[in-house]
């Protein structure tokens, strides 16, 4: 979520557009695509998802966590407040609607605990870095990422506190490229 955004003013759609090319060039980067764009009642909203056809679920939660630290700075040097949460875990991804109206949709519990997580991080009293990650994040990329973990977060629609990390960044032990996937 690039906050920050005024839709009433006249530079709107060219900082829209721009934050998108932003997510577009990181989500290439990392292997995956942009599946949302919009503007709803918590502002501008990106929605990018790792591990779709044909890149395999190989490092997608290290993927998943090295694009949104790189789309947070990207935003952050454009002025933008970047609210980011992440998750990993499935999800129903395909057609959704009739023959006649039809659209792809990403759907099932870690989209919306992304949406609590980004929503979490928009907190104005957060400081610092401002996107949170759950536990599955942490387990998939923490080898080669340093997380600090955080107080587990009470969300709407969650019996129990979710446990949720903050990513700082690649680990000094672990400063090897990302290698392409090959197969």
């Amino acid at each position: 979520q690039p906050g920050g955004l005024d839709q009433t003013q006249a530079d709107a759609p060219a900082r829209l557009q721009a934050a998108v090319d932003d997510a577009l060039r990181v989500a290439v980067r990392f292997q995956g695509h942009v599946h949302e764009v919009g503007i709803d009642d918590k502002g501008a909203v990106l929605i990018l998802a790792f591990g779709l056809p044909p890149h395999g679920p190989e490092n997608t939660a290290e993927r998943g966590v090295r694009a949104a630290l790189e789309l947070e700075a990207a935003l952050t040097a454009r002025g933008h407040r970047a609210s980011i949460g992440v998750t990993t875990g499935l999800c129903y991804c395909g057609v959704i609607g009739s023959p006649l109206r039809r659209s792809f949709a990403i759907v099932g519990a870690p989209m919306n605990l992304a949406a609590r997580l980004m929503e979490s991080a928009a907190d104005p009293a957060a400081v610092g870095p401002r996107g949170l990650g759950d536990a599955s994040s942490a387990r998939g990329s923490g080898a080669r990422l340093a997380l600090d973990a955080l107080a587990p977060l009470r969300l709407k629609g969650k019996a129990r506190p979710v446990p949720v990390v903050r990513p700082a960044g690649l680990r000094a032990d672990a400063a090897r490229r990302l290698a392409p996937l090959v197969g």
